[in-house]
């Protein structure tokens, strides 16, 4: 597998990042707390909505929407404090990374794999590590 970086800053109009199978569109529910949820294909991650911004004049037209800067790539996760660790299949050997609105592809192998999740701040996130690797064989 060749490691692929996946590295973005944009706005996310749903509030929600996925990460997962790119064949498989269902998105698992997100808690109303705003925690991380999963299925068996994909994983929600709640991040800070691009409307969630502080209005500093008379124009609401002329409003920047918030990007949350998002960095995903092969491997493990060192030293940070996790999110999330768990495993997920994917099908397609295609990982999606995105929303409704736009999403990157890393194409990997089908099988199940391993995504960790790290987030600033823990809650709506403003920032988002994301690692993928190979789960163990069961």
């Amino acid at each position: 597998m060749t490691e692929q970086l996946v590295e973005l800053r944009r706005p996310f109009a749903w509030g929600v990042l996925l990460v997962g199978d790119a064949s498989d569109a269902r998105i698992p529910s997100v808690p109303a707390e705003g925690s991380i949820s999963r299925s068996a294909t994909q994983v929600a991650i709640p991040v800070r909505h691009e409307q969630d911004v502080a209005l500093s004049g008379d124009n609401p037209d002329e409003i920047t929407p918030f990007a949350v800067r998002l960095s995903c790539s092969g491997g493990t996760a060192q030293s940070q404090a996790l999110e999330f660790d768990d495993v997920i299949e994917l099908p397609s050997g295609r990982l999606a990374i995105g929303d409704a609105d736009r999403v990157e592809t890393v194409g990997l192998s089908p099988g199940r794999w391993r995504i960790q999740v790290a987030m600033e701040p823990a809650h709506h996130a403003e920032v988002v590590r994301v690692w993928y690797s190979r789960a163990a064989s069961l």
